[in-house]
């Protein structure tokens, strides 16, 4: 079993994003620094479209991709694709109505000091 094109190249997209960090970090009060880890950055973005692309340049243990390469998406499984984005929506609406109700709790506690400021 060899080295797989995808994971490798993720790998070293994550060395150079931890290089980055560690050009940036120490020196960034310093224009020079800044500039030159500008430059790295821009250098270092050229691996994402190899990560990308990794799976259709090199056959290697990764499926073809669903997307561009004719590779084809299970049908027995989109009835769990289709319940968990369901589940998600629901998720979402519970929280986006949870966050509704603080609001609206925390203007009654407003509304309710402000009555008793101007009673006062």
């Amino acid at each position: 079993m060899g080295l797989d094109a995808r994971l490798t190249s993720g790998a070293g997209c994550w060395i150079l994003f931890a290089a980055y960090l560690m050009l940036r970090a120490p020196w960034k009060n310093l224009p020079s620094a800044a500039t030159f880890a500008a430059v790295w950055s821009i250098f270092s973005f050229i691996d994402v479209p190899i990560v990308i692309f990794s799976i259709k340049w090199w056959r290697t243990q990764h499926p073809q991709p669903v997307f561009w390469g004719g590779g084809s998406f299970p049908p027995d499984l989109e009835g769990g694709l289709s319940m968990e984005y369901a589940g998600h929506g629901a998720a979402r609406h519970c929280d986006d109505c949870a966050s509704a109700m603080r609001q609206e709790n925390a203007q009654a506690k407003l509304d309710s000091l402000r009555r008793t400021a101007h009673a006062m």
